[in-house]
């Protein structure tokens, strides 16, 4: 696993190798020291077994049989293997929960409640596209055509250890245009004007990243904040 995964940080982004080093962490303190022609479907489903017994959610376990799955499969064609345990055994259900959402009515009333606050156009933009908060965070000024009232998803800002990284969006489907309704138009509007006036106040301590979203200083948003 520690060798497929050197390979596979070659093409696959930091977030997912992160969260296949920690998968691989569980799956190697129960049978790391196991040859790799023993592993059994059995044995692979003991694991997530005890990992649901260790009370870690179903969406995990699902996570860890995927990445070892995937490795496995790889190991296949290398004729470390005859056949892949991990394709066989069975991984747990994940039950999707319905999710709770504010009515238009408290949505407004939070919306008007932030005039005032610093990331106010941030909450707008986040209400008004359904954007995650890498990509808010990400958001460039020349992403946006604010005359023609659509901006293109392209960056994201995400977090590994604590570390922020910048990368483009996972999937095709991921980059995408989105319409912009006039309200929104005008709240990015001004705070264009507002960035501009920070910028000039600042001077050359201004971190010019193209941001539209950032620290008083032009600097990046940490998608935690």
């Amino acid at each position: 696993l520690d060798q497929w995964l050197e390979r596979a940080a070659l093409d696959l982004k930091p977030t997912t190798i992160a969260g296949y080093r920690r998968a691989a962490l569980k799956i190697n303190a129960s049978f790391g020291r196991s040859r790799l022609q023993d592993l059994t479907p059995l044995l692979v489903e003991q694991l997530y077994l005890k990992m649901l017994r260790a009370g870690l959610s179903p969406k995990t376990v699902r996570h860890t049989h995927s990445f070892l799955r995937h490795a496995l499969q790889d190991a296949e064609p290398l004729g470390l293997l005859v056949r892949n345990p991990a394709a066989v055994a069975k991984a747990p259900r994940v039950h999707r929960k319905e999710q709770q959402t504010w009515t238009p009515e408290q949505l407004s009333a939070f919306l008007n409640s932030t005039v005032a606050e610093r990331y106010h156009a941030i909450f707008v933009v986040l209400a008004t596209t359904g954007m995650r908060r890498g990509e808010v965070v990400g958001l460039r000024w020349s992403n946006l055509d604010l005359d023609r009232g659509v901006l293109s998803v392209i960056h994201t800002f995400t977090t590994v250890n604590g570390a922020m990284l910048e990368s483009t969006v996972k999937t095709t489907k991921s980059r995408r245009q989105v319409s912009l309704d006039a309200v929104t138009v005008l709240v990015l509007r001004a705070l264009r004007a507002k960035q501009n006036a920070e910028r000039l106040l600042l001077g050359p301590a201004w971190v010019d990243h193209d941001l539209v979203f950032c620290e008083p200083d032009g600097s990046p948003l940490h998608p935690d904040k």
